[in-house]
């Protein structure tokens, strides 16, 4: 006989709708408001990009403090995730640790790039320089900070694989999402490398194929993990 959860659903779904509000949260705020999405061309001067956060500073502003916020409801997002790792594996495991480890640093690449625009904006009399040396990080940090997201998905990737029970949390499929998922990622790394072309931070290798995977990735998990947790509780189905 399978194990069977044992937490109020309702607070597992929490995690999903997190994820959702996330989705929307950082969409508003950092494309629509903020405007720094599609990204500044990496290799546009300094006053350039200083003349940008002297026009925008207040939309720069508000759409970050967005951003961090986004940042915030990730966290019930991966306890979630950490949670039915840690029911495939039959009580907390190693990819139930990685995937919290992995998953809270996640958060901190939400976080802090939101913190270096908003610093940017929040003086943007300073010198010119200054202000494109925070631009730098801020998008190298967002879109490049790669090694520490890795873990989290191939976590996933594993447990869809091993799952060998009736009803799995992650099908196979999804596993097979998540690991393509990684692999379109990777070409952005040489975002540390280039300032033009497609593998600059707002080319099509590097921004673009990776932003349109990581929305199809999303779309799939919110599917899987409402699935996954109707299959296990489907007495509560209707209230989820």
């Amino acid at each position: 006989m399978e194990p069977r959860l044992t937490d109020n659903p309702k607070f597992l779904m929490l995690g999903v709708w997190s994820l959702v509000a996330m989705g929307l949260l950082v969409g508003t705020g950092w494309f629509l408001i903020a405007g720094l999405a599609p990204p500044y061309h990496p290799s546009a001067d300094a006053p350039t990009i200083a003349g940008l956060y002297q026009e925008n500073y207040q939309r720069i502003r508000i759409g970050n403090i967005m951003l961090m916020f986004g940042a915030m409801l990730w966290i019930p997002f991966v306890a979630l995730l950490a949670r039915l790792l840690a029911y495939v594996e039959r009580g907390p495991g190693v990819l139930t640790y990685i995937q919290i480890i992995s998953g809270t640093t996640n958060t901190l690449l939400f976080f802090y790039p939101g913190l270096w625009w908003l610093t940017a904006s929040f003086r943007p009399e300073r010198s010119a320089e200054l202000l494109l040396l925070l631009n730098d990080i801020a998008y190298l940090q967002f879109i490049g900070g790669l090694a520490v997201t890795l873990p989290m998905l191939l976590t996933l990737t594993a447990a869809a694989f091993f799952d060998k029970s009736k009803n799995p949390v992650f099908p196979r499929w999804f596993g097979y999402l998540s690991a393509w998922v990684v692999v379109l990622f990777l070409p952005g790394q040489l975002i540390f490398f280039v300032k033009t072309g497609p593998f600059a931070w707002n080319g099509l290798m590097a921004f673009w194929i990776p932003a349109l995977a990581l929305t199809a990735w999303i779309v799939a998990i919110v599917i899987v993990l409402r699935k996954s947790i109707k299959n296990h509780f489907p007495e509560y189905s209707p209230n989820l």
